[in-house]
């Protein structure tokens, strides 16, 4: 991993980052609740409370993000425990977990003798709520706080197929709840403005909400977070786009660690397709003037890069690394499919924007280095993009196809050879999928 000492010196000249919003809050109460030895749900009624110690769920019905509160009373004085889960067989397990970058959602009370309102130290991300009561204990008015950037309702699909019409409402409540005060790649975990991730959000928002502000001011979070060598850091952490210590306490430490060194090349260029498709589906073409310097010299730093020799990992992530293969992260085909699309999306920006010869210069520069590199890629037989295992990889192939590096035709060639292919390795990460997907319905 690439983990240098880093300045930011254009920190300060967007004053746009330090836009706030007022989120929508509403309390939102349990639907049904039942003890963990029980196996059936009884209906939640707020009046009542409930009582006699032991283990408790709590199910809200949706995902909620926010604090939760509940009045307890213990006439013991021991600790009442509190654990959070998506699911509910999260909100059930107590075991710590394994790797130094994710801990359990869990609260501990003391309410003393008699009774106390109590809440969750931190933002929860949760449906399922598990109270550990001590005898005798009982909990009343159980809530949760939940918060999200403000928007309207969310546009309406719907086609002859049950499963994906359900899948729908489910990706667009999930861009909803991941928009806080810039899109957070994760409500519960990291909660940080990743420029990889922000992309396929905003192009989710752009067809569920077709909201524009929030995606403005990550836009400007990334350009403030530049380093000195024109490259952006893949979290916008210099600017503020990073997790808020005080609130969420899922992966202790970690973005003061690491994600303030690091940049990385595939999410630069995202950060270029970014702006062009803000621009498209916004409108806001004045975006571009603010923004041009942070762009030349993005592209300036492009233009010194050996694309030959960028080393997975510390300088690009293109998907999740299969276990047995050397495609996903090695996968240099899918980053430089992907530089070669930013600098079409980059055409269109210098366009628009006119007066734009030094951008263009550049964006030639870093084509002329791209191209030997793309038309030396390997194929198997049926003119698949392989690895260095020969093994067909589903990203490099998206890529290709998205990029237009390719003609129309010989894109939609390699799309349909991969989708026939019996051998081909899977996208993993989701922003990854998005991407296949959308290379299989062009």
């Amino acid at each position: 991993m690439a983990i240098r000492d880093r300045e930011f010196p254009w920190k300060d000249d967007y004053p746009e980052v330090r836009t706030s919003f007022e989120l929508e809050r509403s309390r939102t109460l349990p639907i049904r609740w039942r003890r963990v030895e029980d196996s059936d749900w009884r209906t939640f009624l707020p009046g009542g409370p409930i009582a006699g110690g032991g283990e408790v769920i709590l199910d809200f019905g949706r995902e909620v993000v926010g604090e939760f509160s509940c009045e307890l009373r213990s006439p013991s004085g021991e600790t009442v425990r509190g654990f959070y889960g998506e699911c509910l067989q999260e909100a059930l397990c107590e075991v710590p977990s394994s790797v130094g970058w994710f801990t359990i959602q869990r609260d501990e009370w003391q309410p003393g003798r008699g009774a106390g309102e109590f809440r969750s130290r931190a933002r929860r991300a949760f449906r399922f709520v598990k109270l550990k009561l001590p005898a005798g204990a009982s909990c009343s008015a159980p809530s949760a706080l939940h918060e999200h950037y403000p928007v309207g309702p969310a546009a309406e699909f719907e086609c002859s197929d049950p499963l994906l019409n359900r899948a729908w409402k489910v990706c667009v409540e999930t861009t909803r709840l991941c928009m806080q005060q810039y899109y957070e790649d994760g409500v519960k975990r990291d909660g940080m403005l990743w420029l990889g991730d922000y992309r396929v959000q905003y192009l989710c928002n752009a067809y569920a909400f077709g909201d524009a502000a929030l995606a403005r001011k990550c836009l400007f979070l990334a350009a403030a977070s530049q380093c000195e060598d024109g490259s952006l850091l893949a979290c916008c952490c210099a600017a503020g786009g990073h997790q808020h210590p005080h609130r969420i306490d899922c992966m202790p430490g970690v973005p003061f660690r690491f994600q303030i060194k690091w940049d990385l090349l595939n999410y630069s260029a995202d950060f270029l397709c970014g702006l062009r498709e803000y621009v498209l589906f916004s409108g806001d073409a004045q975006i571009l003037d603010p923004l041009w310097p942070c762009v030349e010299r993005l592209l300036a730093h492009f233009a010194s890069v050996n694309w030959a020799e960028v080393e997975p990992f510390a300088d690009f992530i293109t998907d999740n690394c299969h276990p047995a293969s050397g495609n996903g992260y090695h996968s240099r085909p899918a980053l430089w499919f992907l530089l070669r699309w930013a600098m079409r999306d980059l055409r269109e920006l210098c366009a628009l924007r006119g007066g734009s010869e030094s951008a263009r210069a550049l964006a030639e520069r870093v084509e002329s280095a791209l191209d030997p590199l793309i038309a030396g890629i390997a194929r198997d037989a049926r003119g698949l993009i392989v690895g260095p295992d020969e093994i067909p990889s589903w990203h490099a192939i998206s890529m290709a196809a998205l990029s237009g590096a390719l003609p129309a035709e010989s894109a939609r060639a390699l799309v349909t050879a991969a989708a026939r292919a019996d051998n081909i390795l899977p996208t993993y990460a989701g922003f990854s999928r998005f991407y296949q997907q959308s290379a299989q319905f062009a």
